[in-house]
Order: C-alpha cells, then sequence, then structure tokens
C-alpha cells in the first residue's frame, strides 16, 4: 500500500494510530534479531511517510473537534520525537503538543465529561493521554500545563465513576465502534480497569485499585503511585450513580455543548449482581443496510421517555441531531451512611410539543423505583392527549407476565420483576418482533443489544404506552430477589 493510496490512508486519524502502533513495536522490538538495520530503516521510512499524511487534513480534524484531533496530534507529537534528526520533526512536535493540550482543555468539560459523550471513546481518549504522557517523561519534555493536568484529572474521575471496580464494566453510554487502540493487558475488551488504573497512576497519582491484574497497562506505560486509601467512589455530574444493596444506577443528564451521540437523555442504566438488568442498546454499526444505518442512537431505543412518536432531538444525518434535548439534575437525596439515594431531573427535548419531561431514580430496599412525569412546558396547555410511550430494554431470558402490568425474568444467577404502573397497553418485543401485547407489524431494530461494534444479540424490550392529556405519570418498580 504506497504513501497515500488506498482506503488505508483515507483516514489521518488511522494513519496516526498506525503510526504510533510502529513505534511502540520498533521500540518493544529493536533487540529482535529480526530487526536488522535494513529493516528499522525502512520501518523509519514507513513512520515518516504516515507523518506527513496527516497536516494536510489537521484543518478537518479541528473541525470535528473530537478524537480525531487527539489521535493526529499525538501521531505527529510522537512522529517528532521518534525522528529527531527528521527536518520536519520540530514542527510535528510543535504542532502535536499544542493541539494536544488544546483538545485536552477544550475538549473535556470541568466535570471531566468528554465531548462526545461516549464511554468508549472517553477511554480511547485517556489511552492517547497515557501514550503521549508516556513519551513525553521518556524523551524529558516539560509537564502537561496545569490547565491540561486538571481536564486529565478530571477526565479520569469521570471514567472511574462508571467503572465496577470488581468487573470493570461500565454503561454502554453513546456510540462505541469497539476502539481499544492499546490493549496492553491480559483483562477483556470491556473490562474498564486497565485504562482507569493508569490513568489514575498518571493524573490522580493514586493507586485505587491496588490489584495486580488491573496494573498490566499501567506498567507498560511506566506508572507507579503510592496506594492511598480511597474512601468513596467518586460521582460523574452526568451520570448520577445510586447503589442499591447487590445493584447500581445511573441516569443520563447531559448538557451539550457539542454534537450529541445518541439522544438518550434521562437513560437510565441498572445493574445487579454486576449484571445489566436494564440495558443500553449500544451502536452495532454506523453504515450498514437498513435499519442497521446507526440506527440504535433513537431514544425510542433507550431507557427513557418518549411522546407521541418523536425522538427527543430532531435527527438530520448519520450522526448529526438538530434541537438538542438539554437535562438538568434538580434535586437528590442522601442517605444516612453519605450514599445518594434520589435524584430527580429534567430534559426539554419536548418542548416543540409543549411538554417537559421529569424522572425520579431511587433505591428501594430490594431495587429501584422511577417515576416518570410528563407537565405542560412552562405553563404551555393545548388540551390536547399526547402519547407517552416508555421502554425498557432487558436481557434475553426467560419470561413471564405474573400480573397485567408485570413481567417477571428468571436468568441464570437471579431473579427479578418490572411493574409498569398507570399505563393502557403494554408490549414486548424480542429481536424485531412483537411477542406480547396487541400484535404490531415487525420493527427490525427493536428488542436487541449490541455489546460493541458489530456484534449485536437478541434482548427483550418492555414498552408501555399511556395517553391522556398533560400532565402524565408513569411509574416503573423494579423488584430483585434478595439471597
Amino acid at each position: 500500500h504506497p504513501p497515500n493510496l488506498g482506503r488505508q490512508w483515507q483516514s489521518a486519524q488511522e494513519v496516526a494510530i498506525r503510526l504510533m502502533a510502529l513505534v511502540f513495536c520498533d521500540r518493544v522490538f529493536a533487540l529482535a534479531p529480526s530487526s536488522s538495520p535494513h529493516n528499522r530503516q525502512r520501518l523509519w521510512q514507513a513512520v515518516a511517510e504516515h507523518a506527513q499524511r496527516i497536516p494536510p487534513t489537521l484543518m478537518y480534524a479541528r473541525a470535528q473537534n473530537n478524537n480525531h484531533l487527539i489521535s493526529e496530534a499525538a501521531g505527529l507529537y510522537t512522529a517528532g520525537h521518534y525522528l529527531a534528526g527528521h527536518p520536519q520533526a520540530s514542527k510535528w512536535r510543535q504542532v502535536g503538543w499544542r493541539w494536544l493540550n488544546w483538545a485536552f482543555q477544550h475538549q473535556i468539560d470541568a466535570f471531566g465529561t468528554y465531548v462526545q459523550h461516549s464511554v468508549n471513546y472517553h477511554r480511547v481518549m485517556l489511552q492517547l493521554a497515557l501514550f503521549t504522557d508516556h513519551l513525553r517523561r521518556l524523551v524529558g519534555d516539560p509537564d502537561w500545563p496545569e490547565a491540561t493536568q486538571v481536564k486529565l484529572a478530571e477526565a479520569t474521575r469521570w471514567l472511574w465513576a462508571l467503572t465496577n471496580s470488581e468487573t470493570g464494566k461500565t454503561p454502554n453510554l453513546g456510540a462505541n465502534d469497539g476502539a481499544y487502540i492499546f490493549p496492553l493487558t491480559s483483562l477483556e475488551q470491556n473490562d474498564f480497569r486497565p485504562v482507569v488504573d493508569a490513568a489514575a497512576k498518571a493524573f490522580l497519582k493514586q493507586d485505587i485499585y491496588q490489584q495486580p491484574e488491573c496494573s498490566e497497562m499501567a506498567g507498560w506505560f511506566d506508572l507507579t503511585a503510592p496506594a492511598i486509601p480511597i474512601s468513596r467512589q467518586p460521582q460523574a455530574a452526568d451520570m448520577l450513580r445510586i447503589e442499591s444493596g447487590h445493584g447500581r444506577a445511573f441516569i443520563h443528564t447531559a448538557h451539550y455543548t457539542d454534537r450529541p451521540s445518541h439522544a438518550d437523555q434521562l437513560h437510565v442504566d441498572l445493574w445487579w449482581r454486576g449484571v445489566n438488568v436494564a440495558q443500553d442498546p449500544g451502536t452495532f454499526q454506523y453504515s450498514g443496510p437498513a435499519p442497521w444505518d446507526n440506527s440504535l442512537v433513537s431514544a425510542r431505543l433507550h431507557n427513557t421517555l418518549t411522546l407521541d412518536g418523536q425522538d427527543q432531538m430532531t435527527r438530520a444525518g448519520r450522526f448529526l441531531w438538530l434541537d438538542w434535548a438539554q437535562a438538568q439534575v434538580l434535586a437528590h437525596e442522601i442517605d444516612e451512611v453519605g450514599q445518594l439515594a434520589r435524584v430527580t431531573a429534567e430534559h426539554n427535548g419536548y418542548k416543540k410539543l409543549g411538554a417537559l419531561v421529569q424522572r425520579t431514580l431511587h433505591k428501594t430496599d430490594d431495587g429501584w423505583q422511577v417515576i416518570d412525569q410528563v407537565l405542560p412546558y412552562e405553563g404551555h396547555s393545548d388540551n390536547l392527549p399526547h402519547q407517552a410511550c416508555i421502554t425498557w430494554l432487558l436481557p434475553d431470558w426467560q419470561w413471564h407476565l405474573s400480573s397485567a402490568n408485570t413481567l417477571q425474568l428468571n436468568g441464570p444467577e437471579f431473579a427479578f420483576s418490572i411493574e409498569i404502573q398507570t399505563v393502557d397497553k403494554i408490549f414486548l418485543f424480542r429481536s424485531g418482533h412483537c411477542v406480547l401485547g396487541v400484535k404490531q407489524s415487525a420493527i427490525p431494530n427493536w428488542g436487541w443489544h449490541s455489546p460493541t461494534y458489530g456484534k449485536i444479540h437478541p434482548a427483550l424490550m418492555f414498552a408501555a404506552t399511556l395517553q391522556g392529556k398533560l400532565p402524565l405519570t408513569i411509574q416503573s418498580t423494579w423488584r430483585f430477589d434478595l439471597p
């Protein structure tokens, strides 16, 4: 594949990631018998060719203002140090360093949320920060500016807040293309602890897990830190977590300053004994044949409420939303041990319909209760009926209807029920087919779960509708079998 010919050279981001992989492998295998002077000379030439590909389209990466820019800046910074004698090395190094710092300072907000509102892309961003931080220390460059250090520390706390310390799993929030650019660990791809562990050592100066199996990636990046006792896992301001017995719940309340990824305001993710029982649908594919052309982004497929069959935002392309729905937390309660016990939040995505959606999530003795209210927006009253629809994406377990509005699920290790009250109709979909309720024509993308890019499995989508004049209230009660 000669330089700049073929699909392998179309994306400067892919070129930059490949450049970093070549440099990483050259450092690892420099003393191997096959690393002859001739072979290494050819590799150095390839690195230079890759570096020269990045600047001509860096403006596009800047316009995207996401992980493309960080990847390409990291590639230039890497090439500038690796090929220190190259005529363009100084420029590559300076441009890379400038845009790395700009991106970290502008793409991470004050609460640590990454601009793409995606757990997987958040991890990609931190891995690029870890790689370039390692390189910075190796060559003796100055430390990151204070503004960058603050943002990387907050971004580390954000991912730490979403990561289960026992399993390493997180909610599958936002777009997920499966990217894991430095898989320097024997743990599985969906285990986020290696990155959190390394980032905490690099940017918080703490060994938070103190678990050898989580520290292999940190070892590759030459990172150590003191083991400081951690009294409590932090919270992510836009993905607040409520602990309940053997479970944890998250509610998404984003304030968008850049393009949203999914229409998932007030989405609730529920976990019990490490199992994701109320799931995010994921991504599956960006550009597959219909209906798989990034169609899982809709609010209708997330664990939230939709009104009159409309999405929270206006979709204007495969990756573009208009009329952004903005959310805010209205109130919260703390229990007797200082843990979050109740959250009430709202979003304005249906103000065009004269409605405001509020959701309250609180823990109970054996699970959670979720109360959704659709209220008139700023006193608006059209006196017309609206139809609210609530959906919950559940594991593909054995199920039965134990009462009119209560679904019972039996899994390998535990059972639970979900009761949806004050609704007119209930439905259950599995892999695109209605298996309970008034039979509807097949909706191909309903009742599926994509854990990572290109993979999809059947799931149960439990849906309920309520029609009437505002205000409307729907209550979902989750009960789990206690040990």
